[in-house]
């Protein structure tokens, strides 16, 4: 069954991607609502973890950073409600593979919803880019232990809190002219074992 489209605002984190020749990059968590100071700590901190739980598939060059302020945004206009200091900021998350790599390739993350946009349920992308090369098998293909420990990190991030409740993990789909946007509850995450090539930063 589709979810309704209710409209509010949500808190935006930014984590920049630093250390390798196709840096900088940008990956950007949404959570429900606007959060108060230990909701906004407890959802950086759940970030961390996520990080922390895959880092043993990225560079040792690579550091991902937390801004220390999130910008709360109503999802219908996409105007900036507030920004505001994390009061505890996560600490600098390092890969710790030392494999060869390539700075374009990695895996791409795919955050499910319930909610319909039209003509598909909407759905984020995370773009876990650069993965070293002891990410994917002979074939090419994200390795399955790899593909498996993503998906495993994604889902304790996505359950930590219940549905609704702020700080979950939402999809943000933007306004368009004459159309207003929303977010959704972010249900469950699917990985391309594919893989994924980066060509501009991501979001």
């Amino acid at each position: 069954m589709w979810a309704k489209i209710v409209r509010m605002a949500f808190t935006q984190f930014r984590w920049d991607w630093n250390g390798w020749g196709g840096g900088p990059g940008v990956t950007l968590f949404r959570v429900a609502q606007n959060t108060d100071s230990t909701q906004t700590d407890s959802a950086a901190a759940a970030q961390k973890a996520f990080w922390e739980a895959i880092k043993g598939y990225l560079p040792t060059t690579v550091t991902l950073t937390c801004a220390p302020t999130v910008s709360v945004i109503n999802d219908g206009d996409g105007s900036l409600v507030e920004q505001r200091s994390i009061a505890t900021v996560p600490a600098v998350t390092t890969g710790t593979s030392p494999a060869v790599y390539t700075a374009v390739a990695g895996a791409c993350l795919v955050w499910k919803t319930n909610t319909s946009t039209g003509r598909r349920l909407l759905q984020g992308r995370t773009f876990l880019v650069p993965l070293t090369s002891g990410a994917f098998d002979a074939s090419g293909k994200v390795a399955v232990t790899v593909r498996n420990g993503i998906l495993n990190a994604a889902a304790t991030y996505i359950t930590r809190v219940g549905t609704g409740v702020p700080g979950r993990p939402v999809v943000w789909h933007r306004p368009k002219p004459g159309v207003s946007g929303y977010s959704a509850d972010v249900t469950n995450a699917q990985l391309n074992i594919l893989g994924a090539e980066l060509t501009r930063r991501r979001d």
